[in-house]
């Protein structure tokens, strides 16, 4: 069996982040390879609760507090950490991840644009993102056609009304039924 993608899964563990919920990806452990699953212990940190079960990993949300974050070594996380960053209190630091301008964009500069649109106070740095979390609205997202642009911005059109993600296709390139799977997530909304 092969494992889901961990890069993906992170859209739905960020759900239930921001919406207080819990969310289970089936298929996936903290026994993975992959580096990208470690965004969960970041989740923990900002006040999930991470549940490791044998066929799979559940989050459920908490009340969410910043933190600061070396994400170099998983960098293709680092928009929806942002995004989930833009819900808690307190300043969110994320570093060591230059790269990421080099991208299928700039991911740094659009993560960082786009939470501005939100009402959210987001500024990169040489390597990396400072997101001051307060309370975000909705806006038109541009998606850069960045798939994990788009993606991470369904997060947070979870848990605040009005947001609108453009070119909202582009995430053909690596999840094409990213939007059908997504909206069964409606469920998971619960009262913060």
């Amino acid at each position: 069996m092969v494992e889901p993608d961990a890069s993906n899964a992170s859209y739905f563990w960020a759900a239930a982040a921001v919406t207080g919920g819990t969310v289970k990806v089936r298929g996936i452990t903290k026994d993975s390879r992959q580096g990208d699953v470690r965004v969960t212990e970041l989740f923990e940190a900002m006040g999930c609760k991470v549940i490791h079960e044998k066929d799979g990993l559940a989050v459920s949300g908490g009340k969410l507090r910043a933190i600061e974050a070396d994400m170099a070594d998983m960098p293709d996380v680092v928009p929806t950490l942002a995004v989930v960053a833009a819900f808690a209190e307190g300043t969110t630091v994320i570093k060591n991840v230059a790269h990421l301008k080099a991208k299928e964009s700039d991911r740094l500069a659009a993560v960082a644009a786009e939470l501005s649109k939100m009402g959210i106070e987001a500024v990169t740095t040489d390597s990396g993102l400072i997101i001051k979390g307060g309370k975000p609205h909705g806006a038109e997202i541009d998606t850069y056609n960045d798939h994990r642009i788009a993606m991470c911005f369904a997060v947070a059109g979870l848990a605040v009304p009005g947001v609108m993600i453009r070119d909202e296709t582009c995430v053909e390139k690596s999840f094409p039924n990213f939007w059908e799977v997504f909206g069964e997530l409606k469920e998971v909304r619960s009262e913060k």
